[in-house]
């Protein structure tokens, strides 16, 4: 066994081990250097992070548009959003000012921080129409928190202070579809998600009117695929006030 050791082959063969064994350490190490691992941040993390994002995005937003919040709006959104299924209690915010037609009429912030366009809100009339807005905040917040990323919601202002991406089409023809079925199953008239579209689009200037018409022909397209709500609510007599509110604002 001895001389099978001292042989010059087995010696030959050693030195290949080593040598391989020592490239494999090497291998590892540097592949562990130049690809870290990512730890994925804990869902307090990460609620962390989007509460300073979403503060950070609010202070941006306010320093340009003009912002309220009203107690009793307020509250009726809250009580809309809870029929549609929502289990935390919304913060709404009121928008308006020279560069508030340039948004979109409605967009979520990280946290159900929800904003409205006054300019769009003074054009609605019933309750399926006010209840669509808030089914697209509701829309925008769940594909917030389904996307797992921290990228702003908000459309750009073309060039101005808040230069903020959109979304894509696709994500709104979603957001869209997914305003059609909130109002479905909370009772309320589907057809307030075309009439949104309708009168958002002369409230929100960078919203192209061919898209405009899409959004309406595919949610109408939508609601004809779907069996009629029996007495759908359209409009209550608490809206009424509501009413009265929206178009002092």
């Amino acid at each position: 066994m001895k001389a099978m050791k001292n042989h010059p082959i087995h010696r030959f063969v050693l030195r290949r081990i080593e040598s391989l064994s020592v490239f494999i350490l090497l291998a590892l190490v540097t592949s562990c250097v130049s690809n870290p691992r990512v730890e994925e941040s804990s869902p307090a993390q990460r609620e962390i992070e989007e509460r300073s994002l979403a503060e950070r995005w609010a202070r941006d937003i306010e320093a340009i548009l003009q912002t309220r919040e009203d107690v009793v709006i307020q509250g009726y959104v809250a009580s809309v959003s809870a029929r549609l299924g929502l289990l935390v209690r919304p913060r709404v915010t009121l928008f308006s000012g020279g560069t508030a037609s340039r948004l979109s009429p409605v967009f979520a912030l990280p946290g159900h921080h929800w904003y409205f366009s006054t300019r769009a809100l003074k054009f609605l009339r019933y309750d399926n129409e006010l209840a669509a807005a808030i089914a697209a905040a509701h829309a925008l917040s769940e594909r917030m928190q389904q996307s797992r990323t921290l990228s702003s919601p908000v459309p750009s202002l073309g060039g101005g202070t808040l230069s903020l991406p959109t979304y894509s089409d696709e994500e709104w023809r979603q957001v869209n579809a997914r305003m059609v079925e909130l109002l479905y199953q909370a009772g309320f008239d589907p057809r307030g998600v075309p009439q949104f579209w309708k009168k958002a689009a002369s409230a929100w200037i960078g919203m192209p009117p061919d898209w405009a018409i899409f959004l309406q022909e595919e949610a109408h397209a939508l609601i004809s695929q779907r069996t009629p709500l029996v007495n759908p609510v359209v409009r209550t007599p608490e809206f009424g006030e509501i009413e009265k509110r929206l178009k002092k604002l």
